[in-house]
């Protein structure tokens, strides 16, 4: 800058004028920005999701309030108290007619497809449950499917390269 005024002949220097902070466009003010995460809430904007650094580059700036300072808390009077639809007694009355789409039996017969079957190693150690799932799209069962179908209460399967036993078949009704 100096150079510039010795060839104007004339001493002079540069001021910049101050805005308002009301009329300047911030993040903070954006209605978009998230406070708390620091990041554009614009489902339109390219910075989506992503952190907010200025509002200069940005097409979809708007002035207010995020979204999630926007929610309302219910205040009640001073006389004014909650009182809910129904008590929990009318709901377990009405939940006492309610029938479960699957109904589980212990079955002593055979295990088919679609059942859960527990086994447990010969030890005693290990105990699993599983459901006999149908075919996949290559038309074959997975390996415990294949060990315990069409096997009966208290057969030894191979499963795994370990042996275990039938001790729980649930079928499932629907």
């Amino acid at each position: 800058m100096g150079n510039v005024s010795r060839m104007s002949g004339s001493a002079w220097h540069i001021e910049v004028l101050k805005s308002d902070d009301e009329n300047k466009a911030s993040r903070w003010k954006c209605k978009f920005f998230d406070r708390k995460e620091k990041v554009c809430r614009c489902k339109r904007s390219r910075k989506y999701l992503l952190t907010c650094l200025t509002v200069l580059e940005c097409d979809f700036y708007e002035e207010g309030k995020f979204v999630s300072e926007k929610k309302k808390v219910k205040t009640y009077k001073e006389n004014e108290f909650f009182v809910p639809k129904e008590t929990y007694a009318e709901i377990e009355a009405k939940n006492k007619d309610f029938i479960p789409i699957e109904k589980k039996k212990s079955v002593k017969g055979i295990a088919l497809i679609g059942d859960n079957v527990e086994i447990e190693s010969l030890d005693g150690k290990i105990t699993k449950t599983f459901r006999l799932l149908d075919k996949d799209k290559n038309g074959k069962y997975n390996a415990i499917t294949n060990a315990c179908k069409e096997k009966h209460l208290n057969d030894v399967i191979k499963y795994k390269n370990k042996e275990y036993r039938i001790i729980k078949i649930e079928r499932i009704k629907k």
